[in-house]
């Protein structure tokens, strides 16, 4: 976090002193404040398992004069919840001894001062990534030059650098909103994750930097736009699937703050030279609290046939990635496209889907040249109803991010024993 950050944050602490044994932040519990420890000892604790008994309770550690307890706080304007929805405590802190002295930043406090400092906040969450010159990012795209355009979209073209991928924003749009997808991004490190790199803040439009993935999106694989695009198997696309199941789990459950992406196409699964997914456009989707810009977004996604018609920006958003995630994996079963071209009446995709899965007509329209055998028949089975679930109206009955990797990786494990001819049932754990 940048010292300007910092400085504005410390007006906003207030002194507090704690008795012994008084719960000050209690795990699972909406985290009210952040604590810096002035004097005396803060007992650390965290439950194992879901059971109340004393058992399952370990000490993790205590913090005593210049630390921190509930340092989540900060990281809760990263939630697509803020600010409506404090963030949950991790751990619960407790008084120890005749007096525990601190500094506390409160929520209330917090969320006010935010919308003075949204740009100068999160641009400081992302001061230990590099910063490019303007300079540098014209001469590693040659002036930006349309022959180094690699994809894009209304609102950014992405040009092709030296070894990385150039972000620039063709829309008008604010620093501040582009420090958001910045910071977003800057928190997120999965292997399965498009490795954000830096910016630059000199240019005429906000530009943004990241790891260059040489072999284009998944969307331009699977309907062959790829000139070098190769027939992708079962076996393939499964794997893909789950790499990318895999960083979205992550994103929702293991990042500092949840994180929702909201805007989940093949278009946005880059494979490399070995076909391993790569989960972009991280971090975009936060612009979407941004009045100005809503309207106009989710009209745009919206028409790609991804997007959860029954999407509600509150505690349950996660559902809405996995409704989303089903649509990829009714794509990768069926080589078809998520939307019906223009001027035909067909249903969009995931209708299609699901009505052909509870019908039993699943088989109409598999992509045969990917099923080809027993072992992928029985496969694709599997998946089309992991993908059915994913589809469901009902939100809470959607399976979470965690719970379709493991099935995924089950399911890579059964197709690869079938295959080998063992009589097995797919893994869930």
């Amino acid at each position: 976090m940048a010292e300007s950050v910092l400085t504005r944050i410390c007006w906003y602490l207030k002194p507090l002193e704690f008795v012994d044994d008084v719960i000050i932040n209690d795990e699972g519990k909406p985290l009210a404040m952040m604590l810096y420890i002035v004097e005396g000892n803060v007992s650390i604790e965290k439950r194992k398992g879901s059971s109340s008994s004393n058992s399952n309770i370990y000490n993790l550690q205590q913090r005593g004069a210049g630390e921190v307890c509930g340092e989540e706080l900060l990281r809760w304007p990263l939630s697509t919840s803020f600010p409506n929805v404090l963030p949950v405590a991790t751990e619960s802190a407790k008084a120890m001894g005749d007096a525990v002295e601190v500094l506390a930043l409160t929520a209330t406090d917090f969320k006010r001062e935010f919308y003075y400092m949204q740009m100068e906040y999160f641009l400081g969450m992302t001061s230990n990534t590099r910063t490019f010159s303007a300079e540098q990012l014209k001469w590693a795209t040659d002036d930006y030059h349309e022959s180094r355009i690699i994809g894009g979209d209304k609102f950014a073209t992405f040009y092709k650098g030296q070894g990385f991928a150039v972000k620039k924003y063709t829309t008008r749009i604010r620093y501040g909103d582009v420090a958001i997808e910045a910071a977003v991004a800057s928190q997120t490190h999965h292997i399965n994750a498009v490795r954000y790199l830096g910016l630059c803040r000199k240019e005429d439009k906000p530009v943004l930097v990241f790891e260059y993935i040489s072999n284009g999106t998944l969307f331009e694989h699977i309907h062959k736009i790829k000139p070098t695009a190769l027939l992708l198997s079962l076996e393939l696309r499964l794997k893909i699937a789950s790499e990318t199941a895999g960083a979205l789990a992550y994103l929702h459950s293991f990042t500092p703050a949840p994180i929702i992406h909201q805007c989940l196409a093949t278009k946005y699964i880059l494979l490399d030279d070995h076909y391993t997914a790569k989960l972009s456009a991280i971090g975009q989707s936060r612009l979407l609290n941004e009045p100005y810009l809503s309207s106009d977004y989710f009209s745009s996604i919206s028409k790609e046939g991804y997007f959860d018609p029954h999407f509600r920006n509150d505690e349950l958003a996660e559902k809405s990635d996995v409704y989303s995630f089903g649509v990829v994996l009714a794509e990768l079963l069926t080589s078809q496209n998520p939307v019906s071209p223009p001027g035909t009446s067909a249903v969009n995709l995931a209708s299609l889907f699901r009505t052909s899965v509870e019908e039993g007509r699943l088989d109409q329209i598999l992509d045969a040249q990917i099923i080809v055998n027993e072992s992928t028949s029985e496969t694709a089975r599997k998946v089309a109803d992991l993908a059915k679930r994913c589809l469901g109206l009902q939100r809470k009955a959607r399976p979470s991010m965690e719970q379709v990797a493991v099935e995924l990786e089950g399911l890579r494990k059964f197709m690869a024993e079938y295959q080998r001819g063992e009589d097995v049932e797919p893994s869930f754990s």
